[in-house]
């Protein structure tokens, strides 16, 4: 609540009094979580306020400078002292972020800086807590052992305990490594220099190295002691199970978003973990018979659920922590660092992104060893706390917070750096206006600090939207808008789907089943009779069904043999409707509700309206699916052609 004083200044007209420091730290932390219009729009309505220019001048009294992390330090210390002793262990994360390389003027200190390449950026992160927090940022500065060392000893001086670091395995990365004797066939941790008792264990990024893992697999391809090849013909192969089908087994799945990847789509991580997935060994497996890539596929899947697991309650065991004597876990892992130890094909020694591997995989091992007794019976540790994603999200957000200018300058990257440690500090609920800073603790050999202010700056709010529309229709809607303009014929590349040789089932029925079992658990409360959770599912269902239960965990549904019969009377209906389309799909207005309605006349056995609406929408949007899978093959078509045609002109 405001002031009382400010109330009442306002309810009898009198001169308001000033701003107490109670009512300027709640006013920034409504702040924090509203826009400059929401926070105007209360003030603007009566609600007793201080304005966003009272707001930048009581913050212009907070020093956040450069290679200096007493601001974080100081936050850190009061915010942790009411706080369990668990919620101390932490990881180091740091990483570099582009700069524009230019001469830049920092009007705070009327100094030029720059110009600069890159700006490192250091955070500090609760391996079993929730808080995070920037805790030192410099330009053109690597990290080294001695850096490091005072970053450590700095972070331990507030209260924390140090028990891991976390980088990628950039040049100068591997250079600390080396500096600190990490390697993966040697130690792999190193002394922490505040408790010559204690460890830090050494990681790299896991989601990085899957992603190079992906990139290694299909331009060289791995060998296997048995004779069998992972390599990009393998994933093009399972690929065409799917290719012209609109029921799809691996439906997440595309040539170009997946195998054909060039440029940045290299960087993406998701699409590597849905291509070296236990979905795509299955697939493997059943369809084109290779056991054995199969089974070394499910080691790496199962080796990155180990090493990401960031839910305890998620729906795959390896992902939710590790608790325990862990052996689940360190079986996993033991599995991916076989196989990691592999080869790569035209390769006679180990690269880096595998000795990245074997360097973290020995560290979980450690961290969690060291970790499990301090943290008492029945924790667990969540391996995915010990990678680069916050970081990654803090540089989206420096980024992000210049609008349309997502690459800042030396002195904007400063300023907005300066105004999300403000509120990462106000979000932890420590009232950066009532704090000293804490001095920067004396090392021996460590690098000296600079003392430079940064620039005032208001805060800024940064809003992350929901990547998912409020409804699947508008999303269907929207979606055919957009390819109204181009109706390309029926592909003709569609092939037979494959069969499965132990029931005689294509791969397309699997497909149509599960459609069949997504819409049962989505209309379960309407009617439990559509299917049953895999866990309590007959052994002896329908052999459609197989895929269903060969991947689930025990929550997918198994759908019952009438939902199935009427799944295919109402797929019958939706394609009737539309074969006269040239791709196969109607323009006309009411896409949906008329066909609903069409069917709902036509007195057949079928299930409730609400159910028939959403096997509708769901249809729709796979058909949708398969017309822009069509119109982006043609775009990209077209364009290979254009690039051709241009090129023997030139020539």
């Amino acid at each position: 609540m405001p002031c009382l004083l400010q109330i009442d200044a306002l309810l009898e007209s009198k001169r308001p009094c000033p701003w107490d420091e109670q009512t300027i730290h709640r006013a920034l932390v409504f702040r924090t979580r509203l826009s400059r219009s929401q926070y105007n729009f209360l003030r603007d309505g009566g609600m007793p306020l201080p304005s966003l220019t009272t707001l930048k001048t009581r913050l212009r009294k907070v020093t956040i400078t450069q290679e200096d992390s007493g601001f974080a330090r100081t936050i850190l210390k009061a915010y942790l002292e009411e706080k369990p002793d668990r919620e101390r262990p932490c990881v180091l994360m740091f990483d570099e972020m582009k700069v524009r390389d230019i001469g830049d003027y920092d009007s705070t200190d009327d100094q030029i800086i720059g110009p600069v390449n890159y700006l490192q950026q250091v955070m500090v992160r609760s391996i079993v807590g929730s808080w995070k927090m920037p805790l030192f940022f410099a330009c053109d500065t690597r990290i080294t052992k001695d850096l490091l060392n005072k970053l450590v000893v700095d972070a331990e001086a507030c209260g924390l305990r140090v028990m891991a670091i976390v980088s990628d395995l950039g040049g100068s990365n591997r250079g600390l490594w080396t500096s600190l004797d990490v390697s993966h066939d040697g130690n792999t941790h190193f002394t922490n220099p505040a408790d010559s008792r204690r460890n830090i264990w050494v990681f790299a990024d896991t989601p990085h190295l899957y992603k190079l893992l992906r990139n290694h697999l299909l331009d060289n391809g791995l060998q296997l002691p048995g004779g069998g090849l992972v390599d990009k013909q393998l994933f093009a192969d399972v690929l065409a199970i799917d290719r012209g089908k609109e029921f799809r087994i691996l439906p997440k799945l595309g040539m170009e978003s997946h195998v054909q990847v060039t440029g940045q789509a290299r960087q993406k991580v998701r699409p590597a973990a849905q291509l070296l997935s236990a979905s795509v060994a299955a697939a493997v497996d059943t369809f084109l018979g290779r056991e054995e890539e199969a089974r070394y596929l499910r080691a790496f899947d199962s080796g990155f659920d180990a090493l990401n697991g960031q839910c305890p309650t998620d729906v795959k065991p390896l992902r939710r922590g590790i608790k325990g004597d862990g052996s689940a876990h360190f079986r996993a892992l033991a599995e991916l660092e076989a196989a990691i130890r592999l080869k790569f094909q035209g390769k006679t020694s180990l690269l880096p992104f595998q000795k990245g591997f074997i360097v973290t995989i020995r560290s979980m091992r450690g961290l969690a060893a060291d970790l499990l007794p301090v943290l008492g019976q029945g924790s667990y540790v969540l391996p995915g706390r010990i990678n680069q994603d916050i970081l990654e999200s803090f540089f989206s957000l420096v980024r992000g917070k210049g609008g349309a200018n997502l690459h800042p300058s030396p002195s904007e990257a400063k300023c907005r750096i300066r105004s999300l440690s403000l509120m990462f500090a106000l979000r932890l609920g420590v009232n950066p206006l009532t704090l000293n800073p804490m001095s920067p603790e004396p090392v021996t050999g460590g690098d000296s600090a600079v003392e430079t202010a940064l620039l005032s700056e208001d805060l800024e709010e940064h809003h992350t939207e929901d990547s998912q529309l409020s409804s699947d229709l508008m999303e269907i809607e929207s979606l055919v808008e957009a390819a109204r303009q181009s109706r390309p014929a029926p592909s003709g590349t569609a092939t037979a789907s494959p069969v499965d040789p132990r029931t005689s089932v294509t791969a397309e029925q699997y497909g149509m089943a599960y459609a069949a079992g997504y819409l049962s658990a989505k209309c379960r409360k309407i009617d439990p009779s559509l299917g049953t959770p895999s866990a309590y599912a007959d052994e002896t269902a329908m052999a459609e069904t197989m895929w269903i239960r060969m991947r689930s965990m025990g929550g997918l549904s198994v759908p019952s043999g009438k939902w199935m019969e009427q799944f295919k009377v109402l797929d019958s209906a939706f394609c009737v409707r539309h074969h006269l389309e040239p791709d196969r799909l109607s323009r006309s207005t009411r896409v949906v509700e008329s066909l609903v309605e069409s069917i709902t006349n036509q007195n057949l056995d079928l299930p409730d309206i609400r159910i028939v609406r959403m096997f509708v929408r769901l249809r729709t949007f796979l058909r949708l699916s398969t017309v822009n899978r069509m119109l982006r093959k043609s775009s990209s078509t077209a364009s290979l052609r254009e690039k051709t045609k241009n090129k023997q002109f030139a020539t």
